[in-house]
């Protein structure tokens, strides 16, 4: 495959990545939100401490679990490396989104939000995928 066949096959790659992991984020935010409020309700700031500790290991393993689909890397799947890994990553993707929060609040449409997230897809599947290389496994090919 030539130059131009190899850059595409990796956008599209970061595109699927992002894509995948955002879809995935709406899910996990709805379930997430559940079980922290319950978490709070139980345990106030120790239940909002454990419920940030679940979102931290649920990030890192889809991350874990989708870069090892799309990009055939293994990733370290002990319970502090996914800690951190969904640590660094959420974080990351925070301030990636300030841009976007910033452009779709200046420019409030349904054009904006479909075109920030078509670029966004692209953003952060870069993002998951450097992340993710932090924790490659040694027994990666």
């Amino acid at each position: 495959m030539g130059l131009g066949g190899d850059l595409l096959n990796i956008l599209l790659k970061y595109f699927l990545h992002g894509v995948s992991f955002s879809f995935l984020r709406l899910v996990l935010a709805i379930v997430w939100t559940i079980i922290a409020v319950a978490l709070v309700f139980i345990g106030f700031i120790i239940g909002l401490i454990i419920g940030f500790l679940v979102l931290f290991y649920i990030i890192g393993g889809i991350n874990a679990v989708l870069t090892d689909l799309i990009w055939g890397v293994s990733i370290k799947t002990d319970w502090k490396s996914l800690l951190a890994h969904g640590f660094v990553l959420f974080i990351l993707l925070i301030i990636a989104a300030i841009p976007q929060f910033i452009i779709s609040s200046v420019v409030p449409s349904l054009a904006t939000k479909i075109v920030m997230f078509i670029i966004y897809c692209f953003i952060d599947g870069f993002i998951a995928k450097s992340v993710a290389g932090q924790w490659e496994s040694a027994t990666a090919t």
